[in-house]
């Protein structure tokens, strides 16, 4: 028996908190055998998206606040960082 593969899922976001925090909620509820791996990509939102993102219990696979070259960048740096 082969065991499921993993699955990336890249959250770019910007100045959205609450979104965020919807997503984040919505990703935790789904059912999958395998591993889901949770990157998060912020383009530097501020002090109350880094405390929400570093105080999250389990933790993301990776994830960064700071600026970036627009939601494409962000994209790619979040693809940069996915093994599934």
């Amino acid at each position: 028996m082969t065991s499921a593969p993993t699955v990336s899922v890249i959250t770019i976001t910007w100045k959205d908190l609450d979104g965020l925090k919807r997503t984040v909620e919505s990703l935790r509820g789904q059912r999958y055998d395998g591993r889901i791996e949770h990157i998060v990509i912020d383009g530097g939102s501020g002090d109350d998206v880094v405390k929400y993102l570093s105080e999250c219990d389990p933790g993301f696979a990776y994830w960064q606040s700071e600026p970036d070259g627009g939601r494409y960048d962000a994209m790619n740096q979040g693809i940069a960082h996915a093994s599934g």
